[in-house]
């Protein structure tokens, strides 16, 4: 609402800046109206400049505050009863769920040279008909062995899949309001 009675005192100091019953008739008018389009274009692009800034300043001091509150949440997780299963721990809240999703290994895969190697040692089966890896199957056929993904039926390292270690992160879910 406010914005909107800027806008329209803008525009009418504006107006106010034009003459009355404006008309372009004649080439003094046409330039100056090319003139007067350029400044309001060149103000607008300022303003979206500035205001973009604006809008990246503010979501990286939300992400800083937010990153404070998540720490001190993470620390109270370590002081709580969590509810464990296999893959995180959960602290409920009246307001929502702290979820610390535990570590869990993950694969970095070059499908082509994974693709490679599946045919070069005859496991054709776990190769999806699209012609990619059959990423499923082949997760439950690796074991990490010392840092490596080796195909657990033959012990052969598997060219293409590099495991690493997931950070653990805590999740909120807020509770749905009802």
């Amino acid at each position: 609402m406010m914005e909107n009675m800027l806008m329209n005192q803008e525009l009418q100091e504006e107006l106010q800046d034009t003459p009355t019953g404006f008309c372009v008739d004649n080439d003094v008018k046409a330039d100056w109206t090319l003139r007067k389009i350029a400044e309001i274009q060149a103000e607008r692009d300022r303003m979206v400049d500035f205001h973009e800034r604006q809008i990246e300043v503010t979501k990286a001091q939300a992400e800083i505050r937010i990153s404070y509150l998540m720490e001190h949440l993470r620390r109270y997780t370590a002081c709580v009863p969590m509810k464990e299963t296999k893959t995180q721990s959960k602290y409920s809240l009246p307001s929502g769920d702290l979820v610390m999703k535990k570590p869990a290994v993950a694969f970095r895969r070059d499908d082509e040279k994974l693709l490679k190697w599946l045919k070069d040692s005859d496991n054709g089966d776990l190769i999806a008909v699209k012609m990619s890896p059959a990423w499923a199957e082949i997760k439950k056929a690796i074991t990490v062995v010392d840092g490596k993904a080796v195909f657990t039926d033959t012990g052969e390292i598997v060219d293409g899949v590099e495991p690493y270690m997931t950070e653990a992160e805590l999740v909120i879910r807020p509770k749905k309001e009802e």
